[in-house]
Protein backbone atom coordinates (compact mmCIF):
# COMPACT_ATOMS: atom_id res chain seq x y z
CA UNK A 1 0.00 0.00 0.00
CA UNK A 2 1.54 3.02 -1.40
CA UNK A 3 -0.94 5.54 -0.09
CA UNK A 4 -2.36 6.70 3.37
CA UNK A 5 -5.90 4.98 3.86
CA UNK A 6 -7.33 8.75 4.54
CA UNK A 7 -5.45 9.79 0.95
CA UNK A 8 -6.70 7.31 -1.01
CA UNK A 9 -9.99 7.64 -3.50
CA UNK A 10 -12.93 5.65 -3.62
CA UNK A 11 -11.53 3.20 -6.22
CA UNK A 12 -7.93 2.93 -4.83
CA UNK A 13 -9.74 1.94 -1.52
CA UNK A 14 -12.13 -1.00 -3.14
CA UNK A 15 -8.56 -2.07 -5.05
CA UNK A 16 -6.91 -2.39 -2.15
CA UNK A 17 -10.19 -3.99 -0.42
CA UNK A 18 -10.41 -6.71 -3.39
CA UNK A 19 -6.79 -7.77 -2.77
CA UNK A 20 -7.05 -8.20 0.99
CA UNK A 21 -10.22 -10.53 0.37
CA UNK A 22 -9.62 -14.08 0.56
CA UNK A 23 -11.13 -16.98 -1.16
CA UNK A 24 -14.53 -17.96 0.22
CA UNK A 25 -15.52 -21.65 1.30
CA UNK A 26 -19.00 -23.01 -0.58
CA UNK A 27 -20.32 -23.90 2.92
CA UNK A 28 -24.23 -23.35 2.18
CA UNK A 29 -26.14 -25.92 -0.20
CA UNK A 30 -28.39 -24.65 -3.56
CA UNK A 31 -30.41 -26.16 -6.49
CA UNK A 32 -27.45 -28.20 -7.63
CA UNK A 33 -24.90 -26.14 -6.20
CA UNK A 34 -22.92 -24.48 -3.17
CA UNK A 35 -22.35 -20.78 -2.27
CA UNK A 36 -21.65 -18.62 0.95
CA UNK A 37 -24.52 -17.23 2.84
CA UNK A 38 -24.60 -13.85 2.87
CA UNK A 39 -23.75 -13.35 6.65
CA UNK A 40 -20.54 -14.72 6.03
CA UNK A 41 -19.31 -12.80 3.17
CA UNK A 42 -20.39 -9.71 5.30
CA UNK A 43 -18.67 -10.92 8.07
CA UNK A 44 -15.42 -10.95 6.00
CA UNK A 45 -15.90 -7.93 3.82
CA UNK A 46 -17.63 -5.32 6.21
CA UNK A 47 -14.49 -5.32 8.62
CA UNK A 48 -11.80 -4.98 5.37
CA UNK A 49 -14.12 -2.17 3.90
CA UNK A 50 -13.89 -0.32 7.33
CA UNK A 51 -10.47 -0.76 7.12
CA UNK A 52 -10.16 1.08 4.29
CA UNK A 53 -12.65 3.67 5.20
CA UNK A 54 -15.46 2.30 2.90
CA UNK A 55 -19.09 1.87 4.44
CA UNK A 56 -21.10 -0.56 2.52
CA UNK A 57 -25.00 -0.54 1.94
CA UNK A 58 -27.29 -2.19 -0.42
CA UNK A 59 -30.60 -0.43 -1.95
CA UNK A 60 -33.45 -2.37 -3.24
CA UNK A 61 -36.67 -1.59 -4.62
CA UNK A 62 -39.52 -3.84 -4.88
CA UNK A 63 -42.45 -2.63 -7.41
CA UNK A 64 -45.31 -5.23 -7.23
CA UNK A 65 -46.82 -3.90 -10.62
CA UNK A 66 -43.53 -4.55 -12.74
CA UNK A 67 -43.26 -7.77 -10.47
CA UNK A 68 -39.53 -6.98 -10.20
CA UNK A 69 -37.09 -6.82 -7.14
CA UNK A 70 -33.97 -4.62 -7.88
CA UNK A 71 -31.00 -4.74 -5.41
CA UNK A 72 -27.92 -2.67 -5.44
CA UNK A 73 -24.71 -2.53 -3.76
CA UNK A 74 -23.01 1.06 -2.89
CA UNK A 75 -19.96 2.31 -1.24
CA UNK A 76 -19.33 5.95 0.29
CA UNK A 77 -15.73 6.80 1.11
CA UNK A 78 -15.81 10.34 2.29
CA UNK A 79 -18.04 12.40 0.11
CA UNK A 80 -17.78 9.85 -2.92
CA UNK A 81 -20.08 7.42 -4.12
CA UNK A 82 -19.69 4.27 -6.35
CA UNK A 83 -22.21 2.36 -7.30
CA UNK A 84 -21.72 -1.47 -7.90
CA UNK A 85 -23.59 -4.29 -9.61
CA UNK A 86 -27.49 -4.03 -9.41
CA UNK A 87 -29.37 -6.93 -9.84
CA UNK A 88 -32.88 -7.11 -11.08
CA UNK A 89 -34.76 -10.42 -9.72
CA UNK A 90 -38.44 -11.76 -10.97
CA UNK A 91 -41.21 -11.90 -8.41
CA UNK A 92 -42.96 -14.93 -8.53
CA UNK A 93 -46.69 -13.48 -8.10
CA UNK A 94 -48.38 -17.10 -7.81
CA UNK A 95 -46.76 -17.74 -4.19
CA UNK A 96 -48.89 -18.01 -1.41
CA UNK A 97 -46.03 -16.11 1.06
CA UNK A 98 -44.90 -13.45 -1.03
CA UNK A 99 -43.51 -11.16 2.00
CA UNK A 100 -40.93 -14.32 2.76
CA UNK A 101 -40.14 -14.77 -1.18
CA UNK A 102 -39.46 -11.25 -1.50
CA UNK A 103 -37.05 -11.05 1.48
CA UNK A 104 -35.58 -14.12 -0.07
CA UNK A 105 -34.84 -12.48 -3.53
CA UNK A 106 -33.48 -9.47 -1.57
CA UNK A 107 -31.38 -11.60 0.51
CA UNK A 108 -29.89 -13.08 -2.82
CA UNK A 109 -29.64 -9.90 -4.43
CA UNK A 110 -27.40 -8.52 -1.52
CA UNK A 111 -25.16 -11.42 -2.62
CA UNK A 112 -24.91 -11.67 -5.56
CA UNK A 113 -24.58 -7.97 -6.28
CA UNK A 114 -22.02 -7.22 -3.43
CA UNK A 115 -20.25 -10.65 -4.88
CA UNK A 116 -20.19 -9.02 -8.64
CA UNK A 117 -18.94 -5.59 -7.03
CA UNK A 118 -16.28 -7.08 -5.66
CA UNK A 119 -15.48 -9.74 -7.56
CA UNK A 120 -15.96 -12.42 -4.88
CA UNK A 121 -16.29 -16.04 -6.83
CA UNK A 122 -17.95 -17.43 -4.02
CA UNK A 123 -20.40 -20.06 -6.09
CA UNK A 124 -20.35 -22.41 -9.23
CA UNK A 125 -21.99 -19.73 -11.89
CA UNK A 126 -22.81 -22.09 -14.42
CA UNK A 127 -24.68 -24.32 -12.06
CA UNK A 128 -26.86 -21.26 -10.27
CA UNK A 129 -27.49 -20.49 -13.98
CA UNK A 130 -28.69 -24.27 -15.31
CA UNK A 131 -30.41 -24.76 -11.47
CA UNK A 132 -31.84 -21.40 -10.92
CA UNK A 133 -34.53 -19.25 -12.57
CA UNK A 134 -33.65 -16.30 -9.93
CA UNK A 135 -31.46 -15.02 -12.81
CA UNK A 136 -34.23 -14.61 -15.56
CA UNK A 137 -35.11 -11.32 -17.43
CA UNK A 138 -38.49 -9.94 -15.67
CA UNK A 139 -41.53 -9.05 -17.78
CA UNK A 140 -40.73 -5.50 -18.41
CA UNK A 141 -37.24 -6.36 -19.27
CA UNK A 142 -39.25 -8.48 -22.12
CA UNK A 143 -40.96 -5.65 -22.99
CA UNK A 144 -37.94 -3.42 -23.23
CA UNK A 145 -35.71 -5.67 -25.01
CA UNK A 146 -38.56 -6.14 -27.80
CA UNK A 147 -38.88 -2.27 -27.78
CA UNK A 148 -35.22 -1.74 -28.37
CA UNK A 149 -35.49 -4.27 -31.07
CA UNK A 150 -38.23 -2.14 -32.99
CA UNK A 151 -36.13 1.04 -32.44
CA UNK A 152 -33.16 -1.06 -34.00
CA UNK A 153 -35.12 -2.24 -37.21
CA UNK A 154 -36.37 1.07 -37.68
CA UNK A 155 -33.34 3.27 -37.62
CA UNK A 156 -31.52 0.25 -39.71
CA UNK A 157 -34.63 -0.01 -42.35
CA UNK A 158 -35.24 -3.51 -41.87
CA UNK A 159 -37.53 -6.03 -40.24
CA UNK A 160 -38.02 -6.76 -36.25
CA UNK A 161 -38.38 -10.60 -37.66
CA UNK A 162 -34.71 -10.38 -38.74
CA UNK A 163 -33.93 -8.66 -35.89
CA UNK A 164 -34.98 -11.00 -33.37
CA UNK A 165 -33.32 -14.07 -35.24
CA UNK A 166 -30.16 -12.33 -35.05
CA UNK A 167 -30.52 -11.60 -31.36
CA UNK A 168 -31.97 -15.56 -31.14
CA UNK A 169 -28.29 -16.35 -32.78
CA UNK A 170 -25.98 -14.06 -30.34
CA UNK A 171 -27.71 -15.26 -27.70
CA UNK A 172 -28.08 -19.34 -28.74
CA UNK A 173 -31.39 -18.49 -27.01
CA UNK A 174 -34.93 -19.58 -29.06
CA UNK A 175 -37.11 -17.98 -26.23
CA UNK A 176 -35.64 -13.98 -25.54
CA UNK A 177 -37.83 -14.52 -22.74
CA UNK A 178 -36.00 -16.69 -20.94
CA UNK A 179 -32.60 -14.73 -21.36
CA UNK A 180 -30.58 -14.31 -17.91
CA UNK A 181 -30.04 -10.76 -16.46
CA UNK A 182 -25.97 -11.13 -17.90
CA UNK A 183 -27.46 -12.15 -21.21
CA UNK A 184 -29.95 -9.34 -21.38
CA UNK A 185 -27.46 -6.86 -20.79
CA UNK A 186 -24.92 -7.61 -23.08
CA UNK A 187 -27.68 -7.90 -25.85
CA UNK A 188 -28.62 -3.63 -25.12
CA UNK A 189 -25.90 -2.98 -25.11
CA UNK A 190 -24.88 -4.71 -28.18
CA UNK A 191 -27.83 -3.07 -29.67
CA UNK A 192 -27.30 0.62 -28.42
CA UNK A 193 -23.70 0.03 -29.37
CA UNK A 194 -24.76 -0.79 -32.97
CA UNK A 195 -27.56 2.28 -32.69
CA UNK A 196 -24.26 4.69 -31.99
CA UNK A 197 -22.71 4.28 -35.10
Amino acid sequence: MTKEIKEMNITEALFEVQQALPMFQKNANGYGYKYTTLAEILDVVLPICGKFGLFVTCENDTNIKDGTVTVKTVFYKGNEKREGYTVILPIDLQVKNKAQHIGSLITYGRRYSLCASLSIADTDDDAILAGSNLLSIASNQYKELNDLMQTYAKAKNGNVETVVDWVKKITNKKDLSKLTQDEFMSVVNRINQELDK
